[in-house]
């Protein structure tokens, strides 16, 4: 009975501490707490009594969604693919970035479309103008785009994302391979 009753006690000290006196040295619960949890757990154990208290408490951080950074995969054709006929069709997967036909519109975050490069570096100059010498790129919402007539070597072909306004992303997004053309 006396230990039932001491045990009593000292759960109830456990739980007013943990969650608090009300003394005026205590600091008031700040904006961003949603909640104060106290745990208190009691083991018997055959010599003595156990007592285990926790305090969990949960923060009110502002939610902030991730939301991925924009991407382009070349799908096909793979790095060493040979072309039997110069005729070469690019294939890309884009991902967490809106592809659409606005070329020279202003521009929206996470919009725009993608230039097609041929045997070119990307400019990717942040605010400048990413094309290059005429048939050597093109700029479309399109996900393929087929180069025709590639005479016989290697050649690089290479994908970036835009802005509406044919300008690189903040960073810079792009893929480039390698492939060549047989004598046609």
């Amino acid at each position: 009975m006396k230990t039932s009753l001491i045990m009593a006690l000292i759960l109830v000290l456990l739980l007013a501490f943990s969650c608090g006196s009300g003394t005026a040295s205590q600091k008031p619960p700040s904006s961003s707490s949603v909640s104060s949890t106290s745990i208190i757990t009691t083991q018997k154990s055959t010599s003595s009594l156990k007592i285990v208290s926790s305090t969990a408490q949960s923060q009110n951080t502002s939610k902030s969604t991730r939301v991925p950074s924009p991407s382009i995969l070349i799908m096909s054709p793979e790095s060493g693919f040979v072309s039997e006929t110069g005729d070469v069709t690019i294939t890309v997967k884009v991902l967490s970035f809106d592809l659409v036909e606005q070329v020279g519109q202003t521009n929206v975050h996470g919009v725009g479309h993608i230039i097609f490069y041929l045997d070119v570096e990307i400019p990717k100059t942040t605010g400048a103008q990413a094309t290059t010498a005429p048939g050597t790129y093109t700029a479309t919402a399109a996900t393929s785009y087929t180069w025709h007539g590639l005479k016989a070597g290697h050649h690089m072909l290479r994908v970036q994302l835009v802005n509406n306004d044919n300008t690189p992303l903040s960073e810079p997004v792009f893929a480039s391979v390698g492939i060549d053309v047989k004598q046609v």
